[in-house]
Protein backbone atom coordinates (compact mmCIF):
# COMPACT_ATOMS: atom_id res chain seq x y z
CA UNK A 1 0.00 0.00 0.00
CA UNK A 2 2.64 2.59 0.88
CA UNK A 3 4.48 1.41 -2.24
CA UNK A 4 1.28 2.24 -4.67
CA UNK A 5 1.11 5.77 -2.67
CA UNK A 6 4.55 6.59 -3.02
CA UNK A 7 4.75 5.92 -6.78
CA UNK A 8 1.28 7.70 -6.87
CA UNK A 9 3.51 10.64 -5.49
CA UNK A 10 5.88 10.69 -7.68
CA UNK A 11 4.55 9.96 -10.61
CA UNK A 12 2.17 13.31 -10.49
CA UNK A 13 3.29 14.73 -13.71
CA UNK A 14 1.33 11.79 -15.52
CA UNK A 15 -2.19 11.24 -14.28
CA UNK A 16 -2.57 8.12 -15.89
CA UNK A 17 0.23 6.89 -13.54
CA UNK A 18 -1.39 8.72 -10.25
CA UNK A 19 -4.53 7.41 -11.35
CA UNK A 20 -2.99 3.27 -11.51
CA UNK A 21 -1.53 3.64 -8.36
CA UNK A 22 -3.74 5.42 -6.30
CA UNK A 23 -6.43 3.06 -7.46
CA UNK A 24 -4.30 0.24 -6.54
CA UNK A 25 -3.54 1.48 -2.56
CA UNK A 26 -7.46 1.78 -2.61
CA UNK A 27 -7.60 -1.61 -3.31
CA UNK A 28 -4.58 -2.81 -1.16
CA UNK A 29 -6.49 -0.28 2.03
CA UNK A 30 -9.71 -2.23 0.92
CA UNK A 31 -7.71 -5.63 2.23
CA UNK A 32 -6.72 -4.36 5.66
CA UNK A 33 -9.94 -4.58 7.32
CA UNK A 34 -12.86 -2.24 8.11
CA UNK A 35 -11.89 0.06 10.32
CA UNK A 36 -11.98 3.64 10.43
CA UNK A 37 -8.43 4.18 10.13
CA UNK A 38 -8.32 1.92 6.80
CA UNK A 39 -11.85 2.82 5.79
CA UNK A 40 -10.29 6.97 5.90
CA UNK A 41 -7.00 6.28 4.15
CA UNK A 42 -9.37 3.87 1.30
CA UNK A 43 -11.48 7.17 1.07
CA UNK A 44 -8.49 9.56 0.16
CA UNK A 45 -6.86 7.39 -2.38
CA UNK A 46 -10.57 6.90 -3.79
CA UNK A 47 -10.53 10.74 -4.07
CA UNK A 48 -7.15 11.18 -5.21
CA UNK A 49 -8.09 8.33 -8.20
CA UNK A 50 -10.67 9.83 -8.90
CA UNK A 51 -8.83 13.46 -9.48
CA UNK A 52 -6.58 11.79 -11.58
CA UNK A 53 -8.64 10.04 -13.61
CA UNK A 54 -10.87 12.91 -14.50
CA UNK A 55 -7.92 14.62 -15.55
CA UNK A 56 -6.89 12.12 -17.87
CA UNK A 57 -10.06 12.16 -19.48
CA UNK A 58 -9.93 16.07 -20.05
CA UNK A 59 -6.59 15.43 -21.25
CA UNK A 60 -7.80 12.55 -24.02
CA UNK A 61 -8.13 13.53 -27.47
CA UNK A 62 -9.95 10.06 -28.30
CA UNK A 63 -13.51 10.36 -27.76
CA UNK A 64 -14.36 6.81 -26.93
CA UNK A 65 -11.51 7.00 -24.04
CA UNK A 66 -12.65 9.98 -22.84
CA UNK A 67 -16.16 8.41 -21.93
CA UNK A 68 -14.62 5.26 -20.49
CA UNK A 69 -12.66 7.28 -18.09
CA UNK A 70 -15.52 9.86 -17.33
CA UNK A 71 -17.58 6.20 -16.25
CA UNK A 72 -14.81 5.70 -14.48
CA UNK A 73 -14.60 8.46 -12.15
CA UNK A 74 -18.23 8.33 -11.77
CA UNK A 75 -17.79 4.81 -9.99
CA UNK A 76 -14.78 5.70 -8.00
CA UNK A 77 -17.36 8.84 -7.12
CA UNK A 78 -19.68 6.30 -5.83
CA UNK A 79 -17.24 4.10 -4.05
CA UNK A 80 -16.07 6.65 -2.52
CA UNK A 81 -19.41 8.20 -1.28
CA UNK A 82 -20.11 4.52 0.24
CA UNK A 83 -16.86 4.54 2.10
CA UNK A 84 -17.60 7.96 3.15
CA UNK A 85 -21.28 6.94 4.39
CA UNK A 86 -19.90 4.00 6.26
CA UNK A 87 -17.20 6.72 8.42
CA UNK A 88 -19.75 9.13 8.42
CA UNK A 89 -21.91 6.77 10.41
CA UNK A 90 -19.26 6.28 12.98
CA UNK A 91 -18.10 8.56 15.67
CA UNK A 92 -15.10 8.74 14.65
CA UNK A 93 -16.13 11.05 11.52
CA UNK A 94 -13.92 13.91 11.04
CA UNK A 95 -14.64 17.15 9.46
CA UNK A 96 -12.23 16.45 7.11
CA UNK A 97 -15.24 13.84 5.73
CA UNK A 98 -17.23 17.23 4.24
CA UNK A 99 -14.57 18.57 2.24
CA UNK A 100 -13.67 15.21 0.50
CA UNK A 101 -17.68 15.32 -0.32
CA UNK A 102 -17.39 18.33 -1.91
CA UNK A 103 -14.81 17.77 -3.87
CA UNK A 104 -16.64 13.94 -5.16
CA UNK A 105 -20.16 16.13 -5.78
CA UNK A 106 -17.32 18.40 -8.06
CA UNK A 107 -16.02 15.24 -10.02
CA UNK A 108 -19.27 13.37 -10.37
CA UNK A 109 -20.97 17.05 -11.70
CA UNK A 110 -17.78 17.48 -14.19
CA UNK A 111 -18.12 14.01 -15.39
CA UNK A 112 -22.13 13.84 -15.85
CA UNK A 113 -21.62 17.38 -17.54
CA UNK A 114 -19.16 15.97 -20.13
CA UNK A 115 -21.08 12.47 -20.54
CA UNK A 116 -23.98 14.90 -21.86
CA UNK A 117 -26.25 13.37 -18.97
CA UNK A 118 -28.74 16.11 -19.05
CA UNK A 119 -31.56 14.83 -16.75
CA UNK A 120 -28.89 13.43 -14.08
CA UNK A 121 -27.02 16.73 -14.22
CA UNK A 122 -30.38 18.59 -13.82
CA UNK A 123 -31.44 16.56 -10.84
CA UNK A 124 -27.71 16.33 -9.34
CA UNK A 125 -27.47 20.58 -9.39
CA UNK A 126 -30.59 20.94 -7.76
CA UNK A 127 -29.78 17.86 -4.52
CA UNK A 128 -26.34 19.82 -4.64
CA UNK A 129 -28.12 23.49 -4.00
CA UNK A 130 -30.35 21.93 -0.75
CA UNK A 131 -27.40 19.62 0.40
CA UNK A 132 -25.99 20.77 4.02
CA UNK A 133 -22.42 21.36 3.07
CA UNK A 134 -22.42 22.71 -0.08
CA UNK A 135 -21.42 26.22 -0.17
CA UNK A 136 -21.47 29.29 -2.06
CA UNK A 137 -18.06 28.70 -3.59
CA UNK A 138 -19.27 25.26 -5.02
CA UNK A 139 -22.06 26.20 -6.74
CA UNK A 140 -20.02 28.81 -8.85
CA UNK A 141 -17.82 26.15 -9.51
CA UNK A 142 -20.03 24.01 -10.83
CA UNK A 143 -21.45 27.06 -12.39
CA UNK A 144 -18.20 27.82 -14.61
CA UNK A 145 -18.28 23.52 -15.55
CA UNK A 146 -21.33 23.66 -16.96
CA UNK A 147 -20.16 25.90 -19.25
CA UNK A 148 -17.42 23.65 -20.29
CA UNK A 149 -17.19 22.37 -23.88
CA UNK A 150 -18.67 19.82 -25.74
CA UNK A 151 -21.92 19.96 -22.98
CA UNK A 152 -22.83 23.68 -22.51
CA UNK A 153 -25.49 23.67 -20.01
CA UNK A 154 -26.69 27.69 -19.99
CA UNK A 155 -30.11 27.63 -18.87
CA UNK A 156 -28.11 25.23 -15.55
CA UNK A 157 -25.09 27.89 -15.25
CA UNK A 158 -27.49 30.40 -15.34
CA UNK A 159 -29.74 28.89 -12.30
CA UNK A 160 -26.52 28.02 -10.40
CA UNK A 161 -25.18 31.54 -10.83
CA UNK A 162 -28.61 32.50 -9.49
CA UNK A 163 -28.68 30.80 -6.72
CA UNK A 164 -24.97 31.89 -5.77
CA UNK A 165 -26.39 35.51 -6.23
CA UNK A 166 -28.63 34.87 -3.72
CA UNK A 167 -26.45 33.26 -1.02
CA UNK A 168 -23.94 36.19 -1.52
CA UNK A 169 -26.64 38.85 -1.31
CA UNK A 170 -27.57 37.18 2.05
CA UNK A 171 -24.30 36.80 3.79
CA UNK A 172 -23.40 39.61 6.08
CA UNK A 173 -21.35 41.74 4.98
CA UNK A 174 -21.40 41.03 1.35
CA UNK A 175 -18.18 39.62 -0.55
CA UNK A 176 -18.19 42.62 -3.05
CA UNK A 177 -15.30 41.63 -4.96
CA UNK A 178 -16.85 37.68 -5.89
CA UNK A 179 -20.99 39.16 -6.09
CA UNK A 180 -19.48 41.41 -9.23
CA UNK A 181 -18.13 38.04 -11.11
CA UNK A 182 -21.14 36.54 -10.12
CA UNK A 183 -23.16 39.27 -11.90
CA UNK A 184 -20.20 39.52 -15.29
CA UNK A 185 -20.85 35.73 -15.41
CA UNK A 186 -24.55 36.01 -15.12
CA UNK A 187 -25.01 38.83 -17.77
CA UNK A 188 -21.95 37.37 -19.67
CA UNK A 189 -24.22 34.56 -20.54
CA UNK A 190 -27.43 36.68 -21.18
CA UNK A 191 -26.01 39.17 -23.25
CA UNK A 192 -22.73 36.65 -24.86
CA UNK A 193 -21.02 39.32 -27.72
CA UNK A 194 -23.32 42.26 -26.93
CA UNK A 195 -25.10 41.71 -30.03
CA UNK A 196 -28.21 39.98 -28.38
CA UNK A 197 -31.75 39.79 -30.97
CA UNK A 198 -32.72 37.73 -27.35
CA UNK A 199 -35.36 40.54 -25.86
CA UNK A 200 -35.61 37.53 -22.84
CA UNK A 201 -31.91 37.48 -22.45
CA UNK A 202 -31.92 41.32 -22.71
CA UNK A 203 -34.67 41.42 -19.83
CA UNK A 204 -32.68 39.31 -17.85
CA UNK A 205 -29.58 41.14 -18.48
CA UNK A 206 -31.28 44.24 -17.37
CA UNK A 207 -32.43 43.02 -14.55
CA UNK A 208 -29.06 42.28 -13.13
CA UNK A 209 -27.24 45.36 -13.92
CA UNK A 210 -29.44 47.47 -11.65
CA UNK A 211 -29.39 44.91 -9.11
CA UNK A 212 -25.60 45.53 -9.65
CA UNK A 213 -25.56 48.81 -9.91
CA UNK A 214 -27.91 49.33 -6.53
CA UNK A 215 -24.88 47.39 -5.30
CA UNK A 216 -22.48 49.74 -6.57
CA UNK A 217 -24.49 52.73 -5.04
CA UNK A 218 -24.68 51.58 -1.67
CA UNK A 219 -22.39 53.98 0.45
CA UNK A 220 -21.44 50.58 2.50
CA UNK A 221 -19.97 48.83 -0.45
CA UNK A 222 -17.54 51.15 -2.38
CA UNK A 223 -14.96 48.64 -2.86
CA UNK A 224 -16.87 47.44 -5.94
CA UNK A 225 -14.14 46.90 -8.33
CA UNK A 226 -13.75 49.84 -10.98
CA UNK A 227 -12.92 47.11 -13.96
CA UNK A 228 -16.15 45.65 -13.04
CA UNK A 229 -18.25 49.03 -13.38
CA UNK A 230 -16.20 49.31 -16.34
CA UNK A 231 -16.70 46.15 -17.95
CA UNK A 232 -21.29 46.71 -16.99
CA UNK A 233 -20.48 49.71 -18.32
CA UNK A 234 -18.74 48.92 -21.41
CA UNK A 235 -21.40 45.94 -21.76
CA UNK A 236 -24.40 48.51 -21.43
CA UNK A 237 -22.95 50.81 -23.63
CA UNK A 238 -22.58 48.11 -26.52
CA UNK A 239 -25.94 46.93 -26.04
CA UNK A 240 -27.05 50.07 -26.47
CA UNK A 241 -25.14 50.87 -29.54
CA UNK A 242 -26.11 47.36 -31.13
CA UNK A 243 -29.95 48.74 -30.74
CA UNK A 244 -28.42 51.75 -32.90
CA UNK A 245 -27.26 49.79 -35.53
CA UNK A 246 -30.79 48.27 -35.57
CA UNK A 247 -32.75 51.38 -36.04
CA UNK A 248 -34.01 50.43 -32.22
CA UNK A 249 -33.23 53.82 -30.97
CA UNK A 250 -35.60 53.17 -27.70
CA UNK A 251 -33.71 50.33 -26.77
CA UNK A 252 -30.57 52.66 -27.29
CA UNK A 253 -31.25 55.50 -25.19
CA UNK A 254 -32.57 53.10 -22.31
CA UNK A 255 -29.13 50.81 -22.23
CA UNK A 256 -27.08 54.42 -22.98
CA UNK A 257 -28.38 55.89 -20.08
CA UNK A 258 -27.75 52.82 -17.66
CA UNK A 259 -23.87 53.06 -19.26
CA UNK A 260 -23.76 56.75 -18.60
CA UNK A 261 -24.75 56.00 -14.83
CA UNK A 262 -22.28 53.36 -14.70
CA UNK A 263 -19.56 55.83 -15.65
CA UNK A 264 -20.25 58.18 -12.97
CA UNK A 265 -18.80 55.54 -10.45
CA UNK A 266 -15.88 55.51 -12.35
CA UNK A 267 -13.09 57.16 -10.51
CA UNK A 268 -9.53 56.39 -12.36
CA UNK A 269 -10.98 55.69 -15.71
CA UNK A 270 -14.40 58.35 -15.93
CA UNK A 271 -11.68 60.97 -17.65
CA UNK A 272 -11.40 58.42 -20.65
CA UNK A 273 -14.66 57.90 -21.78
CA UNK A 274 -16.74 60.79 -20.73
CA UNK A 275 -15.94 63.03 -23.36
CA UNK A 276 -16.84 60.81 -26.25
CA UNK A 277 -19.73 58.80 -24.52
CA UNK A 278 -21.64 61.95 -23.67
CA UNK A 279 -21.31 63.27 -27.02
CA UNK A 280 -22.42 60.34 -28.56
CA UNK A 281 -25.89 60.14 -25.88
CA UNK A 282 -26.50 63.53 -27.15
CA UNK A 283 -26.40 63.15 -30.41
CA UNK A 284 -28.64 59.84 -29.94
CA UNK A 285 -31.30 61.79 -27.67
CA UNK A 286 -31.35 64.12 -30.29
CA UNK A 287 -31.92 62.05 -32.96
CA UNK A 288 -34.53 60.23 -30.70
CA UNK A 289 -35.93 63.40 -30.49
CA UNK A 290 -36.24 64.52 -33.94
CA UNK A 291 -38.41 60.78 -34.29
CA UNK A 292 -40.52 61.62 -31.81
CA UNK A 293 -41.40 65.20 -33.43
CA UNK A 294 -41.60 63.34 -37.06
CA UNK A 295 -44.45 60.85 -35.62
CA UNK A 296 -46.07 63.70 -33.94
CA UNK A 297 -46.35 65.44 -37.34
CA UNK A 298 -47.61 62.33 -38.93
CA UNK A 299 -50.27 62.12 -36.98
CA UNK A 300 -53.99 62.89 -38.15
Amino acid sequence: MKIAWNLAIENSASSELTHMFFSLCAEFCSLIGQDVGSLSRQKTCLVMAAAACLQTARDKMDQQNKLALLEQVLQLVKTCRDIYHQISGSEAATNNSDRALVLLNLYEFEALAKLGRTAEIDLFAKQIVTDKISDVKTVETMAALAMEPPCQYKALSKKLLTVALEWHKMSAPIDVTRCSKVFHSLIQLCLGDGNCNDSEGRDEAWNYFNDALSIIQSAEHLDYPEMEILWLMTKAWNTGIYGYGTGKLDQTVKWCRLSMRLLNHLTSFKDNYQPKMQALFEEISAKMEDTDTLDVKKEP
